[in-house]
Order: C-alpha cells, then sequence, then structure tokens
C-alpha cells in the first residue's frame, strides 16, 4: 500500500517528524510579491510561497449561476502555513 511505502521511506530518512513539515503562522509583509515574515525574524520570499488558492481566481456556483471570485491576501493578514520538507517551501493554508 501507498501508506506503506511512505512510512518506510520516512523511517529509512531518519530525523524529527518535525523536520518533514511544521505548522506555522505569520503575516503578509508584503502583497505584490507575496512575503511573510514568521516570528520576529524569519521573512519567506514569493519564491518559497506557494499561496494555494489566494490570488487566484476560481469559479463557484451560488444559487443556480456561474460567479468568478479572487480571494486576494493583504498586507497585514495573518495566515497558517505548512512548511515542506526541509523547509524550502511553504503553502499558505489559510488566513487566521
Amino acid at each position: 500500500m501507498a501508506g506503506e511505502w511512505l512510512i518506510k521511506k520516512l523511517t529509512e530518512q531518519g530525523g524529527k517528524d518535525s523536520q518533514y513539515s511544521d505548522v506555522l503562522f505569520g503575516t503578509v509583509t508584503s502583497d505584490s510579491p507575496i512575503e511573510v515574515l514568521v516570528g520576529n525574524n524569519m521573512p519567506l520570499p514569493n519564491s518559497l510561497i506557494n499561496t494555494g488558492r489566494f490570488n487566484k481566481s476560481r469559479k463557484v456556483e451560488i444559487d443556480g449561476s456561474e460567479s468568478t471570485i479572487l480571494e486576494r491576501l493583504n498586507k497585514g493578514d495573518r495566515v497558517a502555513l505548512l512548511r515542506g520538507h526541509g523547509g524550502q517551501s511553504f503553502y499558505i493554508l489559510d488566513k487566521v
């Protein structure tokens, strides 16, 4: 099974669970391009951030009609991020 394969690979690699991924909280310091400050001293540049559903147009159906929405991240927004393996990528989960 895929789950067993993944567990085996993670076990072989060793290290602590927190080295694989972690949930962090930060503040958007720039909205174009997106930059996020985690803690007081860890700025994340746009090149390391995947904004997920934010800053992208998407179509939704509301009461039978289709509309296009755009959820923007703005300077000052607080966000929850998922840190990827190795700390070289960060995925914005949601605003908090």
